[in-house]
């Protein structure tokens, strides 16, 4: 994939995000396109990368969630792209996240939801 076609693609998908007109108290379009830019250079595959953001965001407007919340999880979902291993971050995650226990249960929950149980 050629850099301008990468280029382009994120800015589609930031424009996307920026016109969902989730609630953030601090996201920028550049924050946007921060995310994405991580997410797809752990994919390097566009409808990979595509799946995992509308999945984000079907999840957020779900569940009632802000720009923060897509952001911080296109991060994990980077992250366990990069890992390849989804299972076992959500795991270590749970274990050790840092959340009190209910709340590191409810993120549990979310993030093996996010794709209706498949990947």
């Amino acid at each position: 994939m050629e850099i301008g076609e990468q280029a382009l693609f994120i800015c589609q998908m930031a424009s996307e995000w920026v016109k969902t007109k989730l609630p953030t108290k601090r996201l920028s379009y550049v924050d946007y396109i921060q995310a994405l830019t991580r997410l797809q250079a752990s994919t390097r595959d566009m409808v990979r990368t595509l799946r995992i953001f509308r999945a984000a965001f079907e999840q957020a407007s779900q569940v009632c969630q802000s720009s923060e919340w897509v952001e911080r999880e296109l991060h994990f979902e980077a992250l366990a792209e990069f890992v390849q291993d989804r299972d076992e971050l959500l795991l270590l995650e749970l274990a050790h996240g840092g959340l009190g226990n209910d709340a590191a249960l409810e993120l549990y929950n979310e993030r093996s939801s996010l794709f209706g149980g498949t990947r």
